[in-house]
């Protein structure tokens, strides 16, 4: 139905089964790989449920129509691989544990159309986060 109105349904990583990359492509097998199917890559979620986000990002570089930006501090290490699903960072992409770069450096060629800093804090934050996009070209 989604193909029929051209819409992208987008998987996101947020929880057991969508934060591997095993568990979203068993999804999308499940569901015939559908053209219209995608993901929106959540760099934040994906990390802490366990994933690669480097990873993830070359594995579905050619599904990926959205990205939700964040990036976690070293207090989220022992949470990883257990929790899933963090809402917003509250410090500067680039300042954290996430390979940030290395998600840009993959992606940047990849013509995605839209992103969102999920980042909260002080005016400073969001700018340093919006330049740290720019630096790596996305």
């Amino acid at each position: 139905m989604a193909a029929d109105y051209g819409v992208h349904l987008l998987l996101e990583p947020h929880g057991p089964i969508t934060d591997s990359i095993k568990g979203l492509q068993d999804v999308f097998d499940r569901l015939g790989n559908p053209e219209s199917l995608g993901v929106n890559l959540d760099t934040g979620n994906s990390w802490l449920g366990g994933a690669d986000p480097v990873e993830m990002a070359k594995v579905f570089k050619e599904k990926i129509h959205h990205i939700h930006w964040k990036d976690l501090g070293s207090e989220w290490e022992p949470k990883r691989g257990a929790e899933f699903g963090c809402g917003f960072s509250t410090i500067a992409l680039g300042d954290g544990v996430i390979d940030i770069k290395g998600v840009c450096d993959v992606l940047k060629d990849a013509g995605i159309p839209s992103s969102t800093l999920e980042i909260i804090g002080d005016a400073d934050i969001l700018k340093r986060s919006k330049a740290y996009l720019e630096e790596c070209g996305m």
